[in-house]
């Protein structure tokens, strides 16, 4: 895949910034503001990106073929890794409620011009709680990678 070049001029000093794929540059001061996912980050919203996995990758990881998910299959998916995260992936004491800690989720379906597809889907939690566990129980026993966005504080900036 081609590496994409843009100038960014929003400074005094503009600089040639050189990108691994091909992204437009209207989206790289998103994904400055973005930036890497914290897990120790303890909030009630979270935006999780479920991406298309490259067909060498997915044969080699395993990953599911992500535009062949329904918004339904992935809001399972996200619902069973908050309400039964694989054991032990917190590692913290288990947890003492049965009940879900899910408020709500809001699952999106990107479609691409080649057809194939990506979600965003927006977990809105009844309380404070870290994602590693969620985002390894999707990796482990769905076998759907994910990214996890660390810096909303509300549902309308997801």
């Amino acid at each position: 895949m081609a590496a994409a070049t843009f100038v960014d001029d929003s400074g005094p000093t503009a600089k040639r910034v050189r990108l691994c794929s091909k992204t437009p540059p209207a989206f790289v001061p998103i994904f400055g503001e973005l930036g890497c996912e914290d897990k120790a980050a303890r909030q009630q919203v979270y935006l999780v990106t479920v991406a298309r996995v490259l067909p060498g990758t997915r044969a080699s990881s395993g990953y599911k073929d992500v535009a062949k998910l329904t918004r339904a299959e992935l809001l399972n998916m996200v619902r069973d890794a908050f309400d039964n995260p694989v054991a032990g992936a917190s590692g913290g004491r288990p947890r003492a409620s049965t009940d879900s800690p899910i408020d709500f989720t809001i699952v999106a379906r990107e479609l691409h011009a080649d057809g194939s597809a990506h979600f965003h889907v927006v977990v809105k939690l009844f309380t404070y709680m870290r994602f590693s566990a969620a985002k390894l129980t999707l990796a482990s026993r769905h076998k759907v990678p994910t990214h996890w966005s660390c810096t909303h504080r509300h549902v309308f900036s997801a």
